[in-house]
């Protein structure tokens, strides 16, 4: 690596990572499988994986799925991959296959948006209120 690229690397400002909530600043990515406690609204961004839709709002991901296999009886599906752009969270969304749609639910406009397979119908709040991280159904 040459001077100026080191250089310009020192002068970034510096970002955690970690998976322990007691660790989570302004300037901390929180990433998880699941925080059932809600979104840590302190950190710089909160990404989970759990659930088998995407969600976005302010500083909450859910980064949805990637593949999703054939083992539990249901169609393989091609997923999503998401490019991130820190500090400012710029998050941006790929549909890999072509099989999902962005969603905004009237009822639960305070979930932020949904990025469900494009055959679902409703949010995924609708179909369970248990899957609400901002409100309450």
């Amino acid at each position: 690596m040459g001077g100026k690229e080191v250089e310009l690397i020192s002068k970034r400002p510096k970002i955690g990572i970690t998976a322990n909530p007691n660790l989570v600043t302004k300037r901390t990515v929180f990433l998880t499988h699941y925080y059932k406690r809600g979104v840590l609204r302190e950190s710089l961004l909160h990404i989970e994986g759990h659930a088998h839709y995407g969600q976005v709002k302010n500083n909450y991901l859910n980064t949805s799925f990637l593949y999703r296999d054939d083992f539990h009886g249901a169609e393989s599906l091609l997923g999503c991959i998401w490019q991130i752009e820190l500090p400012n969270r710029n998050i941006e969304f790929f549909d890999l296959g072509g099989n999902l749609k962005r969603h905004t639910c009237n009822k639960h406009s305070e979930e932020g948006e949904f990025y469900i397979p494009s055959y679902w119908h409703i949010c995924p709040v609708c179909y369970d209120p248990a899957n609400a991280k901002f409100g309450s159904s």
